[in-house]
Formats: structure tokens, sequence, C-alpha cells
């Protein structure tokens, strides 16, 4: 019996060990990436040092070009927008920014039902379990994925386990030119082809009290930070007779926090326009073009108002 043990024992040891240090060697090259999707948290957690910064889902990333808004405005820009991920994501990427520094502005994209309650919506946070080591301040977020997730963050291999091909792609010189982008923006060249549709939107729906906070911090951590800051709802391609729960919700707490509200969903020089949209939910690069160029005068527009 005490064979027994001592030889599990043995096992167990060299399992930690072998957890530990393949653990270390994903760490080593996910932080050492400079392309892809993974990058883009990289950056926009622990290197951003522009004035201006986008937060939001692919909505963001697909739709604010960062070049146009340094060129109208004269402020460095990065989109930190990222797929699949929303209000939660944004409020971890905010707190890790602000351990850094103060940008001059923030926009935040927001979405159709963004404060929907179903299931599985916490599942997308697993882009931040590489950042949980080192920093506490997202360890509220990230256990939202269940109670057992600190626990299971005590291997090393854990945070990377569904990454190992992205991060060997993200580690080679070709990624970079596949992935090309503009500061976080990523292009879209197609255009719809069927004409935009009619479509009501449900009047209420249940929400997530979590999502609802993070959006809720999120301005906060903007006020207290004296950092002016602006939400924005980008255009859709259908037509919408009705409005969206969760941005009456949200226009109420940017009105309560004093942050300017605009709501572009039907933005009539883009939306139900084929050409500006590659799919119904995602401007084309004629569409973000213009946007972009509207969102830069509201960026001179209120950093001039906050200045006075």
């Amino acid at each position: 019996m005490k064979a027994f043990f001592k030889n599990l024992l043995i096992v167990l040891f060299f399992m930690v060990l072998a957890d530990q240090v393949v653990g270390a060697m994903l760490r080593y090259f996910y932080f050492r990436q400079e392309s892809g999707l993974e990058y883009q948290t990289i950056y926009s957690m622990n290197k951003t040092s522009e004035d201006v910064l986008i937060f939001g889902s692919s909505r963001a990333s697909h739709h604010y070009i960062p070049s146009i808004i340094t060129d109208s405005t004269g402020y460095s820009c990065y989109n930190t927008g990222r797929e699949g991920n929303f209000t939660l994501y944004e409020l971890a990427i905010l707190r890790g920014v602000l351990k850094r520094y103060k940008p001059k502005f923030i926009v935040v994209d927001f979405t159709v039902k963004e404060f929907l309650e179903f299931p599985g919506s916490y599942d997308p946070l697993s882009n931040l379990l590489p950042f949980y080591r080192g920093n506490p301040d997202i360890h509220d977020i990230i256990k939202l994925r269940g109670d057992y997730e600190p626990l299971k963050l005590n291997s090393a291999i854990y945070p990377f386990n569904s990454l190992m091909p992205v991060i060997l792609v993200g580690n080679l010189e070709y990624n970079k030119k596949r992935k090309a982008n503009d500061k976080g923006y990523f292009a879209l060249h197609g255009k719809m082809k069927q004409p935009p549709q009619a479509l009501q939107l449900d009047k209420k729906y249940p929400v997530d009290s979590n999502k609802v906070n993070a959006f809720r911090s999120i301005l906060d951590l903007c006020n207290s930070n004296n950092i002016p800051a602006m939400v924005v709802v980008s255009p859709y391609y259908d037509k919408y007779s009705s409005q969206d729960y969760s941005v009456e919700l949200a226009k109420e707490i940017a009105a309560k926090h004093d942050v300017p509200f605009y709501d572009f969903l039907q933005y009539s020089t883009i939306a139900g326009n084929p050409e500006m949209f590659h799919d119904k939910d995602h401007l084309s690069y004629s569409g973000a073009r213009i946007l972009s160029g509207k969102i830069a005068t509201l960026i001179r527009e209120n950093i001039s108002s906050s200045n006075e």
C-alpha cells in the first residue's frame, strides 16, 4: 500500500510538472504573437497607448476605421472590438487599459439585444483566460463562466487548451498578411444581394443583469477617470419598425451617466443600402468609411465640449 501511494505521488508530481512546463511554453508563445484575433486581445489589454479607443464586438471591428478617425481628429486611435465578445469582455479590456493609462476618448459600440439573457453567452469569455494570472481585477468576470473556473485555472495548460493551432499560426510571419488590419479594424468588401427586410423587434425580453451591470461599470469607469465617452448603435441593414429593449435600457443608463448616446441603427445614409453592407449585421468598407467620418466629427465635438 505504501508503495502504491508513493508511486501515485510520483505520477502526480510529474503530471503537475508537465502541466506547468507545457503551460509556461504555451504562455510564452501566446504572448509573443503579432497577428490574429488573439493578438488583438493581447494588444488591447496590455499594449494600447492610443488616444481614442473603440470598444465592441465584430460590429465594432468592422465598422470603425482608426486611420480615418486619426486623420480627421489628429488623435491616434485603436479598435479593440472582437468577434462574439460584448459588454463583459469590453469591461475586462477597459480595466486592463486603465491599469496602464487614461485614453482621451472612448467609443462604445452597442448592439441590438446586447443585454439578452441566453445560455452560453459567457462562453466567449474564454478569450480572457490567458489573462487570469496577474490580473485579479478581471477574476469576477471570468468566474461567470462557472463556479469551478478558478480551480481549473490552477492548471497552466487550461487557459490555452483550444488555442494551440491559433498560437502556432499567430507566431508565423505570413499571418500578418493573411489577417491584415488597420489598428484593429478588419475590412469587409462584399455587398448585399437581397433587399432589406422590414422587421419588428421584441418590445421586451429577459435581460442579463451581469451584462447590464457591466455596461454601467464601463460608463462609471469613464466618469470616475474623467474620460469623455460616447455610446453608438451603428447601422443595421434591415428596417426596424420598433425600438430594441436593450437599446432603450442602454440609452437610459447613458443618460444617467451624462454620456452621449447616438442611435444610428437606421442611419439613412447607410441603413438599407446594399453597397454599404457585407451582410445584414456588418458594414462593408464603403459603409465603414462613411460611418467612421461621422464618428470622427462627433469625437471632435465631444472632446471640444468636454474641454470647455
